[in-house]
Formats: C-alpha cells, sequence, structure tokens
C-alpha cells in the first residue's frame, strides 16, 4: 500500500522490501527501501536505497493519545545527483 500511495501522492514512488512492527520502544522498522523519483525530480536525483529506517515513537506519548517521534534512524543511505541526462536514464532502468 505504501506504494501506490506515494505512486499516487508523492513525487517519487516508494518500495519498501520489508516492514516490521516493534512493541518496545514502540515504532516500526522498514527495510531495503528503494524511491524511484518520478516527473522532473528524476531529472536530477538517480534511485535512492536505503538499507534500513526505523522509526520510534515516545512511549509516554501513547498514553495520551499525542503520537510524537522520539527516533528516527536512517541506515546506509545510497543518493546520487545526476548532471548528465544518459547516465540518469541509465540508472533508473538498472534501479528498477
Amino acid at each position: 500500500q505504501i506504494e501506490q500511495l506515494s505512486t499516487k501522492h508523492l513525487p517519487v514512488r516508494i518500495l519498501p522490501l520489508d516492514i516490521e512492527g516493534q512493541l518496545w520502544p514502540p515504532g516500526i522498522i522498514v527495510k531495503d527501501i528503494r524511491i524511484i523519483p518520478k516527473a522532473e525530480l528524476a531529472n536530477t536525483i538517480a534511485p535512492i536505497r536505503i538499507q534500513e529506517l526505523s522509526i520510534q515513537l515516545r512511549p509516554q506519548s501513547l498514553l495520551t493519545g499525542d503520537f510524537k517521534l522520539s527516533e528516527i534512524i536512517i541506515r546506509r543511505p545510497e543518493v546520487t545527483l545526476l548532471t548528465d541526462p544518459k547516465e540518469i536514464k541509465k540508472n533508473i532502468k538498472t534501479s528498477i
């Protein structure tokens, strides 16, 4: 569903391989994420890869119903900015 929502509402397409819930501390871990830029954004950014994204909620906020994040960790991101149109097409084809 993340892929469908991102395709419809964002300038990128998000393709997570695995999503795990975490009980304590409460949060989620998303693994092996590919982010494919669309339209004009694809002219300057090659597809992005993230090994792991960890998002944790502040446990006290769960008691009040006011969900606040306590930590966001991005592990091993790979981001490439492109300037040559030939490189852009080559990177998009190899990432999909």
